[in-house]
């Protein structure tokens, strides 16, 4: 299901049949359509009608009951109703505190009041919810999805969808909103993974072609590249499946008697078989300690493999990735360190779900690292990187066997 039908679906659960309805610019009300059609098709909605015929709450109970969020502003822009959907959805102030505002009070947008009020600010000239806004307010119908980032580091993917209203004797615009945040994630993650998966087993069908052809020592060496990739393509779908079973807070974590030392060689061992010369070369910091402490291995193994890889990847083909472990607070306390430096804009993104410098559709890497640290590890993950240093990536985990 997509997600206009699901938008549709939601508004038909609680909207009635029978409110007077006219299309922009006409007064007749012959069109016979029900809230729902209108919503979608672009009508001006006669609330005063609609509340005679609905819920004994009237128009905004009929709001209030909606599974999704409901903004109505004014001609000026001002809120003139919001919805309990909204409200929880947002993490706003109540609904009453909202009146008079402007949607991005509602919205808890970041660029609210940069520079100017919501919808005057340089940000607002690309923000797809404005975008939405204005065509209502020009009496016209339009659904867009748009992403909100909040003050407090909240980002959520929305659907709007903006049509005319008539709403207590003042025209303004009624804007419907729909969470899609996990649809989105799932169907940007889900391309990702099927495009990398794709790709390994494009090199071992090619692979498994030439083995037909050689013999000897050449076969030898084919073999080995097809065990190679057939492992990769296991981890490629192991790795998948942990990120979903982590999301839907299904992970399972075990308790394992890891040596820090053995884990980071292992590390160290599976990323030197790589043969491209364009990345850095991993080795273990000669600092580094040997712990032996209680934790899932698993997890903190693919923690660790996320934080080396994209070191690896930041590096230059002279430069050198090292790991390091040493004992702290009860625990143990492992590095990443590469010579590349973050710059600052991003450093503050680095752990967002989809951020990332390398195009549309990764950015699962450090989100996911920090996920399994701080949720199913219990432990902590950090970073700090300038131009002279580097950039070093910390990771401690209790002992769970204390």
């Amino acid at each position: 299901m997509n997600s206009q039908t699901t938008f549709a679906t939601n508004i038909n659960r609680t909207f009635p049949a029978g409110g007077r309805l006219f299309k922009n610019g006409s007064n007749s009300d012959d069109f016979g359509e029900t809230l729902p059609e209108a919503l979608l098709n672009g009508f001006i909605v006669d609330s005063e009608t609609l509340a005679s015929r609905a819920d004994v709450n009237g128009f905004r109970g009929v709001l209030n009951q909606l599974p999704d969020g409901a903004l109505i502003v004014s001609r000026n822009r001002e809120v003139l109703f919001v919805n309990q959907a909204l409200i929880q959805m947002l993490g706003c102030p109540s609904a009453d505190e909202m009146i008079g505002k402007y949607p991005g009070d509602v919205l808890r947008c970041i660029h609210n009041r940069e520079d100017a009020c919501c919808g005057h600010n340089e940000s607002c000239r690309h923000c797809n919810f404005n975008k939405a806004l204005i065509r209502g307010l020009s009496g016209l119908t339009r659904q867009s999805e748009f992403k909100i980032d909040t003050a407090d580091g909240i980002s959520k993917d929305l659907l709007v969808k903006s049509t005319p209203v008539q709403f207590e004797g003042q025209s303004g615009v009624l804007s419907m909103v729909s969470d899609i945040s996990d649809y989105k994630s799932r169907e940007i993650a889900d391309r990702v993974f099927f495009h990398d998966l794709l790709n390994t087993a494009a090199g071992l069908r090619n692979i498994a072609d030439m083995m037909r052809d050689s013999s000897g020592e050449e076969a030898e060496e084919f073999r080995k590249m097809s065990s190679d990739l057939a492992t990769r393509l296991c981890e490629d779908i192991q790795a998948q499946q942990m990120l979903y079973a982590a999301e839907a807070n299904n992970l399972y974590v075990g308790s394992d008697v890891v040596d820090s030392q053995e884990m980071l060689e292992e590390i160290r061992q599976a990323f030197s078989k790589s043969d491209n010369t364009h990345y850095g070369r991993v080795s273990i910091s000669p600092d580094s300690v040997m712990v032996k402490f209680v934790s899932d291995s698993t997890i903190l193994t693919r923690v660790l493999s996320i934080l080396t890889k994209n070191a690896v990847e930041a590096s230059g083909a002279t430069d050198r990735v090292r790991l390091s472990c040493v004992p702290s607070s009860c625990g143990a306390k492992f590095t990443v360190h590469n010579a590349a430096y973050i710059p600052l804009e991003d450093q503050k993104q680095i752990f967002r779900r989809f951020f990332s410098t390398k195009g549309r559709g990764r950015g699962m890497g450090t989100y996911s690292a920090r996920l399994y640290t701080e949720n199913y590890l219990g432990g902590e993950i950090n970073f700090h990187s300038n131009p002279f240093f580097g950039t070093e990536f910390s990771v401690w985990v209790p002992d769970k066997g204390r």
